[in-house]
C-alpha cells in the first residue's frame, strides 16, 4: 500500500489560484457531486491512508479520513476560502447590483482559528472511531426488513432491536466540544466550512465478502426551539435521509404516532448502522430558552453519547452558557474536548486586517477605488457600525456598495458607511453601542461567563501574534523556510530512506527544478535513486549510506551535476 505523506497527493495538489475543495479530484478518490445511481449526496469511495498511532492502526473508519496533518496551515486555509466569480469587464449597473447581492452567499474568507477548529473536529472524531468498530450494510438491510415472526432456521423470533453493534467492551467519556459565540460572528459557517472537507459518505465497498459498510462522517442539525426530543429525533432521521436517499422517517416516524422513547432507539440504531463520526448540534441555546423539556433533551443527548460513542459539537450563543453552568455534570459533557470561544474580530488585529483587506479587494470590482489597502478611516468606519461582527460587515459593505452605485459615486467613504447604517440599520444601534461601549451584560446573546472562556485563548493570541508578522496572513520568508524543511523531512520519514546531507542536496536540487512536483513524486524519484544507488555500489563495493560525497557512486555524482548546475536549492512557496 502507497503511503500517503500528504492530502495533497498527485491530482489532490491545490494551487493558489484555483481555491478547490479537498473533496475535488480526478481520480476517483474524494469527490464532491451528486451520484444519482445510488440516491446519496458526496458519495466518495474510501481511500485508506496508514495511522502512525497505535490506537488508530487498522480501524478503517479513521483511515478512511482525510490526512491533513502533511498539509500547511496556508494551503488548509486557501481550500476554506470561498471567493465569488470576477466581474466581467464593461459590466452594466443591474449586473454589479446582482453580483453584490450574491456575494454574502458566495464569499467566505477564514482565519488561522479555522485551522484550529479543524484540529479539533478532526482529533474528536478520530478518538470517536477509535472505540468503535465498523457495522455491515446487512445489519442496515435487516433494520428495513422489520422483525420476522420466526427464523428459517431455529424459528426464534428476530428482533431488529438485538442488531449487534461492535463496539470496544469498556466505557468511556463522553466526547463533545462546544463553539459559543454572539450571533453573527460566523460559527456555524466555520463549522460547515471544516465539515465541508470532509466527505460526508464514504462507502467501504472494495472490501471482500459482505462486510462492505457505510460511513456518514458527520450529522449537521438544529436544536428544536421546543427543546422536544421527537423533534431533535426526526431531525436527526430527515438529515440521514437526506445524505443516503433513504426514507427512514417515513419507516419509523408512522404519520407522527411513534413515541419519543422509540425514535430515540431508532435513532441510536441508524447512527451506529451508519458509522457516524460526529454528531453536530447547533443553536443549543434553545436548550436555555425552554424550561420544562430541556434537561428531558440534554439527558436524551447525553445517554445517546454514552450508548454509541458518537462525539458531539455543540454551537450556541453565550445564552447557551446559562443551561451549562447549571452543573459540573452539564457542564463537563458540553466540552469535554474545550469549550471554544469564537470571539468578534479585534479592532486593528490581524484577522481583522486580513478579512477587511481581501474584502476590500472587491471594492474595486464595483467603485474602482483608487487605494490598494483599505483607507484608515473607511476601515474605523465599519469596526464602529458592525462591532467587529463578520455578519453585520459583509452587509454593512454591501448595501454601502450599493449606495454608492445608487448615487454614481466612484468610491467609498466613511460618511457613506454611516449614511448606511443610520438608514439601514437602525435597529441594531443599541447592540453596536453596547458593543463599543462594553456594556455587554444587557444582551444574552453578548454577555460570557469568565468561568466558560475559550481554553485556547492563549494559543490563539499566539496564532494572532504570529500573523501580525505577516502581509494579511502570507507566511514569511522564515515561515516558508520552515514549512520547505518540514517537507523534505516528511518526503524522506515517508519513503523509509535515510537522510545524509548528500541525499538531502540531491533532492532539493530535484525540487528546485521541478516546483510543482508533488510528494509522492518526490518520494518515487528518491526512492528510484536510492535503488540505483545500490546497484552501482553493489558493483563497487561502496556502501550506500555513507554521507561522505568523496565516497559517493561517481556515476551519480556526474547524473547530478548536470541538474544542480547553477540551480541553488530555494525554499518553495
Amino acid at each position: 500500500m502507497t503511503s500517503q505523506t500528504s492530502l495533497f497527493t498527485d491530482n489532490q495538489t491545490l494551487h493558489s489560484s484555483e481555491h478547490k475543495s479537498f473533496l475535488h479530484t480526478v481520480d476517483g478518490k474524494y469527490e464532491d457531486s451528486y451520484d444519482s445511481t445510488a440516491g446519496c449526496l458526496g458519495c466518495a469511495e474510501a481511500v485508506y491512508t496508514p495511522q502512525i498511532l497505535d490506537r488508530f492502526k487498522g480501524n478503517l473508519l479513521i483511515e478512511a479520513l482525510p490526512d491533513f496533518l502533511g498539509s500547511s496551515r496556508r494551503e488548509i486555509i486557501k481550500a476554506m476560502e470561498h471567493s465569488p466569480s470576477p466581474i466581467p469587464t464593461g459590466a452594466t449597473r443591474t449586473l454589479l447590483n446582482a453580483w453584490l447581492s450574491n456575494l454574502a452567499a458566495e464569499l467566505y474568507i477564514p482565519s488561522g482559528r479555522n485551522v484550529d477548529l479543524l484540529e479539533n473536529i478532526d482529533l474528536l472524531m478520530r478518538h470517536g472511531y477509535s472505540r468503535r468498530h465498523p457495522v455491515p450494510d446487512r445489519e442496515r438491510d435487516r433494520l428495513i426488513a422489520g422483525p420476522k415472526s420466526k427464523t428459517e432456521d431455529s424459528g426464534a423470533e428476530t428482533n431488529t432491536n438485538s442488531i449487534n453493534f461492535r463496539m470496544n467492551g469498556r466505557s468511556h467519556d463522553p466526547l463533545s466540544l462546544s463553539l459559543i459565540g454572539c450571533s453573527g460572528v460566523g460559527k456555524t459557517c466555520a463549522v460547515r466550512n471544516v465539515l465541508g472537507l470532509i466527505p460526508q459518505q464514504i462507502t467501504h465497498t472494495r472490501l471482500t465478502g459482505e462486510d462492505h459498510f457505510t460511513q456518514l462522517t458527520y450529522l449537521f442539525v438544529e436544536c428544536p426551539a421546543d427543546g422536544s426530543v421527537k423533534a431533535l429525533c426526526l431531525r436527526i432521521i430527515s438529515e440521514i435521509d437526506h445524505i443516503t436517499g433513504m426514507n427512514f422517517r417515513d419507516l419509523f416516524a408512522r404519520g407522527g404516532r411513534t413515541s419519543a422513547e422509540a425514535l430515540s432507539m431508532r435513532v441510536e440504531q441508524l447512527m451506529q448502522l451508519y458509522n457516524v463520526g460526529l454528531l453536530c448540534i447547533d443553536e443549543c441555546q434553545n436548550l436555555a430558552n425552554t424550561r420544562g423539556s430541556r434537561n428531558t433533551l440534554f439527558n436524551f443527548i447525553v445517554s445517546m453519547c454514552n450508548s454509541v460513542s458518537v462525539p458531539m459539537v455543540f454551537i450556541g450563543t453565550p445564552a447557551a452558557q446559562k443551561f451549562m453552568q447549571q452543573d459540573l455534570r452539564i457542564a463537563r459533557r458540553f466540552g469535554s474536548f474545550g469549550a471554544l470561544n469564537w470571539e468578534r474580530y479585534e479592532k486593528d488585529g490581524a484577522s481583522w486586517k486580513m478579512f477587511t483587506s481581501q474584502l476590500w479587494g472587491f471594492s474595486g470590482m464595483v467603485c474602482r477605488n483608487t487605494s490598494d489597502a483599505m483607507p484608515q478611516d473607511i476601515s474605523d468606519a465599519f469596526y464602529r457600525y458592525s462591532g467587529g461582527i463578520s455578519d453585520i460587515l459583509i452587509k454593512l459593505y454591501i448595501i454601502s456598495q450599493k449606495m454608492a452605485l445608487v448615487h454614481g459615486m466612484k468610491e467609498l467613504n466613511a460618511k457613506l458607511i454611516e449614511s448606511t447604517f443610520n438608514l439601514y440599520f437602525s435597529p441594531l444601534r443599541p447592540i453596536i453601542d453596547a458593543i463599543n461601549t462594553g456594556r455587554l451584560d444587557q444582551y444574552d446573546d453578548l454577555a460570557l461567563i469568565a468561568d466558560l472562556q475559550n481554553i485556547y485563548s492563549e494559543a490563539n493570541r499566539a496564532t494572532n501574534k504570529e500573523m501580525e508578522t505577516c502581509e494579511f496572513g502570507r507566511e514569511t520568508p522564515a515561515q516558508v523556510e520552515s514549512d520547505y524543511k518540514d517537507r523534505i523531512n516528511s518526503i524522506f520519514r515517508n519513503s523509509n530512506v535515510e537522510m545524509t546531507e548528500d541525499r538531502r542536496k540531491v533532492l532539493e536540487n530535484w525540487l528546485a527544478g521541478k516546483p510543482d512536483a508533488t510528494d509522492d513524486e518526490a518520494i518515487r524519484y528518491l526512492i528510484a535513486d536510492m535503488n540505483e544507488l545500490e546497484r552501482c555500489a553493489a558493483t563497487s563495493g561502496v556502501s550506500p549510506n555513507t554521507s561522505d560525497n568523496s565516497k559517493t557512486d561517481d556515476g551519480r555524482q556526474h547524473r547530478n551535476a548536470a541538474s544542480a548546475e547553477n540551480i541553488t536549492p530555494t525554499p518553495m512557496d
